[in-house]
């Protein structure tokens, strides 16, 4: 049986060394970035461009779902880049780093 997998931040970083060993392995991938089309191609991947701060997880999995026929494995390695030592963020780059990929349910 082929295994399928989506990779979030799959186009660089930590999620294209994930996507790579997946796909090293057999598994059919699928690639969700804000631009997954190189990463895709280079792996033999399904690109699915996607951005996680603003479009719909539930969406992205449908996507998945219906370019892969199925779905067994969900790596969610998307990450957002705030270039400062951790000490400098300020608490709004907090909450952006932490909850604007759902990592985190915002509070009330």
């Amino acid at each position: 049986m082929e295994r399928k997998a989506l990779v979030t931040g799959g186009s660089r970083g930590i999620g294209r060394a994930i996507a790579e060993a997946l796909v090293a392995r057999g598994y059919r991938v699928a690639i969700a970035s804000r631009n997954p089309e190189e990463a895709a191609q280079s792996l033999g991947a399904v690109p699915l461009p996607t951005d996680l701060e603003k479009d719909d997880p539930k969406g992205l999995v449908k996507r998945a779902l219906e370019a892969l026929g199925g779905l067994h494995v969900l790596v969610h390695a998307a990450a957002v880049n705030v270039r400062k030592p951790a000490l400098e963020l300020s608490y709004e780059e907090w909450r952006r780093v932490l909850y604007s990929l759902r990592v985190l349910p915002p509070t009330s």
